[in-house]
């Protein structure tokens, strides 16, 4: 995962990064499951998605800035999606 500003070659890697994955249906009115550790499920189920969370220094950062957030697998895009840091303050 890696932040990438938009009309730049500037390349942010996080500090942290943590996955927790998500076994099981998603649940209307369930919270996020924010950092702990994730409850494995008893036998063999399909992982059904994750959530991603990554921490960045914010020296690092441009408060006016946006940026593609880019997750990769083996040098390969799986999902990107684009940040206003403006528009969130």
């Amino acid at each position: 995962m890696a932040l990438w500003a938009v009309g730049s070659a500037d390349r942010v890697v996080p500090a942290d990064l943590q996955r927790v994955p998500r076994f099981g249906a998603r649940v209307a009115g369930t919270p996020l499951p924010y950092p702990r550790a994730p409850v494995l499920p008893p036998g063999s189920q399909p992982m059904l998605g994750s959530t991603v969370i990554a921490g960045f220094a914010g020296t690092q950062l441009d408060p006016r800035g946006v940026y593609d957030v880019v997750i990769e697998e083996s040098g390969k895009e799986l999902a990107r999606a684009r940040v206003n840091l403006a528009s969130l303050r």
